[in-house]
């Protein structure tokens, strides 16, 4: 299960990264806002319930079954 982002800006540094894993997502977005301050916590919030929200809805459409662990490995790093 893979996101597509093609660029972007984390902590004024800009970041190229092509493919990433639903399950990177999760864990990057879960290290993100342990280890920023308040202002970026609240640039990382929206992205961390729309991702979420995009789990919840793929789970809903009877993924594969690789898909639905990673999927689920992601709902639990984003509890």
């Amino acid at each position: 299960m893979c996101l597509i982002a093609t660029l972007g800006n984390f902590c004024g540094r800009v970041i190229i990264l092509g493919h990433i894993d639903v399950v990177q997502a999760a864990y990057l977005l879960t290290l993100a806002r342990t280890y920023t301050n308040e202002k970026h916590r609240q640039v990382i919030e929206p992205l961390w319930q729309s991702l979420v929200m995009q789990i919840s809805s793929v789970i809903a459409l009877k993924p594969t079954e690789d898909e639905l662990i990673a999927l689920q490995q992601a709902k639990i790093l984003l509890q």
